[in-house]
């Protein structure tokens, strides 16, 4: 399996929100096109490790292809009041749910 392959498994299982190769370039920050050179090479160093930052897994798990328990993977420090889609075990959460988490949220914090 080459290193393409790899990425474009992780990515599968973990945005599978992002419908093109070009999305999932722009969103973690690589040029146009790179995701292809990768079929018969392997990203620098710095490269993966921003790889393995985006979808908040290691660098071994992106280097072996597979995706290590979601159990203590890290929680992006996003604003719940933001626009965006949110998801929660592999499923995009409803704008009803999301709601939901913003009122429990504020009544926690007064």
């Amino acid at each position: 399996m080459n290193f393409e392959e790899k990425l474009i498994a992780i990515w599968s299982a973990k945005r599978p929100d992002i419908k093109s190769g070009r999305e999932l370039e722009r969103a973690i920050g690589l040029s146009n096109g790179q995701i292809s050179k990768w079929r018969t090479s392997n990203p620098s160093q710095k490269t993966m490790q921003k790889i393995a930052d985006f979808f908040h897994i290691s660098v071994d798990s992106l280097l072996s292809g597979r995706i290590e328990s979601t159990a203590n993977q890290p929680v992006s420090n996003t604003d719940l009041a933001s626009e965006g889609v949110f998801f929660y075990e592999g499923r995009e959460i409803s704008e009803d749910t999301m709601n939901f988490i913003r009122e429990t949220l504020k009544r926690i914090q007064k």
